[in-house]
């Protein structure tokens, strides 16, 4: 029932995260009414197959048997359990996050006036930020964060001690300037694909700060500077990029593999800018940019390779004819894609593979014997057998698949830009198994037809078959 959110909640939560909130739950420090305890374990019950939520009325007489129905009593238990569940995550989230905790004590120590107890806690703080191999913008902040705890004990033993202001000017500044620069990255980014302008405050200030040059030998300030700069239209792009492209191949390691991911994605994506303005030879640095990437574990999330990520290394591979390497790539990283999606994206990049070096026999079967799980795979699964059975001369085969494509396509909910580019290349193959190869006319109105339509991410391919015609 809708009423019940914290079941929902509940559904989220894994066994052992589920054991752990019961002993939280039965703590009397966060919850001091017993009927929350019945109610919870009445929704772990729930929980277990075939994790059906029971009826309003079969919860209130679980958890008050015996007694007259009175719905704002369950209401309001139900309200103190979701309140209690989301100070649990509160915690839990807490208890992962060693530095804030370390800072809280720090704290602690000094508002009780312990501040020999508070200064060595910050040491020891301090050291083990040291040892963190990560300089990134939250390494300065905390940096930061841990000298104003250190001038605030200062300040308690006289006036005339040196303080640390200096230092906590500089790091401020450093971690300021990185993620100013990376939000604006992520505002260009994101502005060019919904077609809309973001104000970028204080940036422009930003570019023209007189010590930007020292501000340039901090990576973590660096790697934004250079991608912002590339990917905003000026007349050294290029010379920010292969910048940008020298610091992944050189000091990756200090940023978290999270955010070193979204590096790596900000200079393919420059790339991938060039590559749409007809510069078919970025399609190298892309590969090598994915290449970089794989072997330092940056595409890897907690173990796990996006699927979409395999695809266009694969995709990137191919169009350079790097065969035996996207071969073994496609193999080595099988078992590294998400459980959910791992056979079809394997099938459908091996059938690729095969696509791409001839062996159609091979490719075939890969594609025409399973449902993929994604509307996207299923459209480009149909697309290349498409392909295959035009190169095959097979066209009533093909002439069949075209009309299932485009019945498949009014029947999936499929964004615009990709129903767009699919319909167009249904009516462009059409128009190519038709055409008359003695008509120079016919030939010379296609070729243009196919230039002229905006979107349409097959366009080389069918170019491709036109020439010699």
């Amino acid at each position: 029932m809708a009423e019940f959110k914290v079941f929902k909640l509940l559904q989220t939560f894994s066994e052992d995260e589920l054991v752990t909130l019961g002993q939280f739950i039965q703590s009397p420090v966060f919850n001091k009414h017993k009927d929350v305890i019945k109610l919870f374990e009445c929704f772990c019950k729930a929980l277990k197959k075939p994790r059906r939520l029971p009826e309003k009325i079969e919860i209130f007489h679980q958890v008050f048997p015996s007694e007259p129905l009175d719905w704002a009593r369950l209401h309001h238990l139900n309200a103190y359990l979701l309140k209690i569940v989301a100070s649990f995550l509160v915690w839990q989230e807490g208890e992962s996050q060693t530095f804030e905790k370390g800072l809280c004590l720090a704290r602690a120590y000094e508002k009780k006036g312990l501040e020999e107890s508070a200064s060595r806690h910050l040491e020891k703080l301090r050291q083990a930020q040291l040892k963190n191999p990560h300089r990134h913008s939250a390494y300065f902040l905390n940096a930061y964060r841990l000298q104003t705890e250190d001038f605030s004990l200062l300040r308690k033993e006289g006036r005339t001690q040196a303080f640390n202001l200096q230092e906590m000017g500089d790091n401020l500044d450093i971690a300021y300037f990185s993620e100013k620069l990376k939000n604006a990255c992520i505002s260009l980014s994101h502005q060019a694909l919904v077609n809309t302008q973001y104000d970028l405050g204080l940036l422009e200030a930003l570019l023209q700060y007189p010590k930007i040059d020292e501000m340039l030998r901090i990576p973590a300030v660096a790697v934004y500077y250079h991608a912002f700069l590339a990917l905003r239209q000026g007349p050294d792009q290029e010379a920010h990029f292969r910048q940008l492209k020298q610091l992944l191949l050189t000091q990756a390691a200090l940023f978290p593999n999270a955010e070193r991911r979204d590096i790596y994605l900000l200079a393919i994506n420059y790339c991938i800018k060039r590559i749409n303005s007809g510069a078919r030879e970025w399609v190298a640095e892309v590969f090598q940019l994915y290449q970089s990437g794989m072997e330092n574990g940056a595409f890897l999330e907690e173990g796990v390779l996006s699927r979409w990520t395999y695809n266009n290394i694969v995709i990137a591979g191919l169009k350079l004819g790097e065969y035996g390497w996207v071969y073994e790539f496609i193999f080595r990283y099988r078992d590294f894609l998400p459980e959910s999606h791992r056979e079809g994206s394997f099938n459908f990049n091996l059938a690729k593979y095969f696509f791409e070096t001839g062996d159609y026999d091979k490719a075939m079967p890969l594609l025409s014997q399973m449902e993929y799980d994604d509307v996207l795979h299923n459209l480009g699964a149909k697309i290349m057998l498409a392909k295959m059975y035009y190169l095959l001369g097979e066209f009533d085969t093909l002439d069949n698949l075209l009309d299932s494509t485009h019945i498949y396509l009014r029947r999936k909910k499929v964004l615009g830009y990709h129903r767009e580019n699919y319909l167009n290349m249904i009516g462009l193959m059409r128009k190519l198994a038709q055409l008359n190869r003695f008509d120079a006319k016919a030939l010379l109105n296609l070729r243009e037809k196919i230039n002229q339509t905006k979107v349409l991410t097959e366009r080389e391919w069918l170019l491709e078959q036109l020439i010699g015609e």
